[in-house]
């Protein structure tokens, strides 16, 4: 909780700071190749999900920007050894991306993201099983990309995220996320 606090006030702080420079916000949407790494990934394959959400472009500089955003991200992995397995974990997800922008509306980013973690379930052959109490409630990472944002206030993106928590509580099993995203969003100024 205290992290999430923090984010909120860094994100007023950055925005009173620039009081007269042009903040932008909007929707974004995308889908998730989802997977994890670490002890018995070998075995684990992508899983297609998804993200939705808000951002919030804050300039620092013409062509340098803050990006803070809120998400709801599915993200997980599948297996099929033995039997069909896919491991659904939703989260809610700050990121706050640096953002290098060019003239032609390229950009490049990378930051931190704090992931809160609200299910973990597994489908074993159209089980259900709830794997939250053996799962942390956190995911820390970062996320590098590439997008563009037109004139009219449509963006893409494309970025990777890998995890550096582990997802087990159990600490004898190491794995952590590793997803790669496509969003979609439109700029509000």
């Amino acid at each position: 909780m205290k992290t999430i606090i923090t984010i909120l006030i860094l994100i007023f702080v950055l925005s009173a700071i620039n009081a007269n420079a042009q903040l932008k916000y909007g929707p974004v949407v995308g889908v998730n190749f989802a997977s994890v790494t670490g002890k018995k990934s070998d075995e684990a394959f992508m899983r297609t999900g998804f993200h939705l959400g808000m951002n919030v472009q804050i300039p620092v500089s013409e062509k340098f920007k803050i990006a803070p955003g809120l998400l709801y991200s599915l993200k997980g992995a599948r297996s099929e050894v033995d039997v069909n397995h896919i491991i659904n974990l939703s989260y809610i997800e700050l990121p706050v991306n640096a953002k290098f922008v060019t003239s032609s509306g390229l950009n490049f980013f990378a930051g931190p993201y704090l992931g809160i973690l609200l299910s973990a379930k597994t489908e074993v052959d159209s089980e259900e099983i709830d794997l939250k109490s053996r799962m942390t409630s956190s995911d820390f990472g970062m996320n590098f990309g590439i997008g563009y944002d037109s004139p009219s206030g449509i963006g893409v993106s494309a970025q990777y995220g890998v995890g550096f928590s582990n997802l087990n509580s159990d600490t004898r099993v190491s794995n952590s996320n590793s997803v790669v995203g496509v969003s979609l969003r439109y700029w509000f100024e």
